[in-house]
């Protein structure tokens, strides 16, 4: 499981990543864990349909998490699984250019076209150039051909993820596509300011006991 994991490109500090320990606090993240375990537990009927799932907001609101877990469960079904970023995706189709010994870009082309599920990380973040935009839809569109299912996230939101991977890429994945929308707090963000005032309080009780 570890080579698999480690061919999957699942990184190592998110393999503990699970349904089962995705904090679903309220109603809008419920939907979200459900739409994500289903997507999992159903995948055959996913991969016959050639389904998108976009998991779209805000910074550290458990996009990965849920992918991850998705790409794992999925995995444990027996499919093969790519997990990259969008930007990984784009230097690995441009890999000849600097190193002549590294695979082609049909022959990355193939393989990311070819497995069972592609999940790609951070769509959006890298995508300046119309040489990126049409590298991804290469990607988005031989895998929409062959009716192979794909796992998107994103910050972005429906209008800037259209202007950032270009019509022709949005329209392959709205065709067939779910779109869970993740718009509360960064679980981050609100750690760290439970862990300030935790340190505060403590610092006060301790100033009082001095005093």
């Amino acid at each position: 499981m570890e080579d698999r994991l480690n061919r999957a490109g699942i990184p190592k500090r998110f393999r503990a990543r699970s349904f089962e320990n995705y904090l679903a606090d309220s109603d809008a993240k419920r939907h979200a864990l459900v739409t994500a375990r289903g997507f999992a537990e159903d995948f055959s009927a996913h991969a016959r349909r050639g389904t998108t799932l976009v998991l779209a907001g805000n910074v550290g609101t458990g996009k990965g998490h849920l992918a991850l877990s998705v790409a794992q469960h999925v995995m444990s079904l027996g499919h093969s699984v790519f997990f990259a970023t969008a930007r990984e995706i784009v230097l690995m189709l441009r890999g000849r250019w600097d190193d002549r010994s590294a695979p082609g870009e049909m022959e990355v082309l193939r393989m990311l076209t070819a497995v069972s599920l592609l999940v790609v990380d951070e769509v959006g973040v890298q995508f300046h150039t119309d040489a990126e935009r049409d590298q991804l839809f290469g990607v988005l569109d031989g895998r929409y051909r062959d009716l192979m299912p794909t796992l998107l996230t994103t910050n972005l939101s429906r209008r800037l993820l259209q202007q950032a991977i270009g019509e022709r890429s949005y329209s392959r994945l709205r065709e067939q596509g779910i779109w869970v929308p993740f718009d509360w707090e960064d679980f981050r963000a609100r750690k760290v300011g439970a862990g300030a005032a935790a340190a505060a309080a403590a610092a006060a009780a301790s100033a009082g006991s001095a005093a």
